[in-house]
């Protein structure tokens, strides 16, 4: 099996380092034996909102961002082909429980019963970090610090760090369904801080005319760090191929 070690500096709404990790990853599978005779369709599950900048938001079929791009680099020398559906989370989930889709990208840090799925082998690291409003002086320390605060968080996801420190007398969670939505919470001083990816929010800052970035700031230290590997659907034996990636 073949890991390959990927940081994110954003390029162009993708990233340099994830082009050239798919491009490796694209000579290791076509060296492989064997290759299947057969084409057979995966169906990758993205979720249906903007996610820049590895999944931009689009149609039925569409590309799929750098991650579509990466597992299509992986699996089609394998006699694979890739089809990207764009889901609501809840029913995206159910569909790779049910064997409807096949294949989702995620960290298992995120997923509340990981060994439920098969897994790849990790390939991108994740940094995640508070973001604030320029005005406003906190320094992250630990979640107990942001006691008697609300702090924005995307909804349905599950942040490990923070989880035991959610409810009343602690941090007051204020899910929204984009990282957009977290930023106009932050503008109306709705929230003290949000929960965001590092390299999506300096992606978002530089490349969306709209926003200001001087109004905004990132905290120096990342709180948490996991990685991005793709998950399988357990309706599926799908052990073979992922040994093969």
């Amino acid at each position: 099996m073949i890991l390959f070690w990927v940081n994110s500096p954003v390029m162009n709404g993708k990233t340099s380092s994830v082009a050239l990790l798919a491009a490796l990853m694209l000579l290791a599978a076509a060296a492989l034996p064997g290759l299947a005779a057969e084409t057979r369709e995966l169906t990758l599950f993205l979720p249906d909102t903007d996610w820049p900048p590895y999944v931009p938001k689009g149609a039925e079929g569409a590309e799929g961002g750098v991650f579509g791009e990466l597992l299509r680099a992986i699996v089609e020398p394998l006699g694979y082909t890739v089809k990207v559906r764009f889901l609501p989370e809840r029913r995206g989930w159910e569909m790779l429980d049910s064997g409807l889709v096949d294949v989702h990208v995620k960290a298992r840090e995120w997923v509340e019963d990981p060994d439920k799925y098969l897994w790849s082998e990790p390939f991108l690291l994740n940094k995640d970090v508070l973001l604030y409003s320029a005005a406003r002086p906190l320094e992250y320390t630990s979640p107990e610090a942001l006691y008697g605060l609300s702090v924005a968080a995307i909804r349905g996801f599950l942040y490990p760090v923070f989880e035991p420190h959610f409810g009343p007398g602690r941090i007051t969670r204020v899910d929204v369904a984009t990282p957009y939505a977290m930023l106009g919470l932050l503008e109306r001083n709705r929230v003290a801080a949000a929960l965001v990816n590092r390299s999506e929010t300096e992606w978002m800052l530089r490349h969306t005319p709209s926003i200001d970035p001087s109004r905004f700031r990132l905290d120096r230290h990342d709180f948490d760090r996991a990685q991005y590997r793709f998950l399988f659907s357990p309706r599926s034996d799908w052990r073979p191929l992922i040994a093969r990636i």
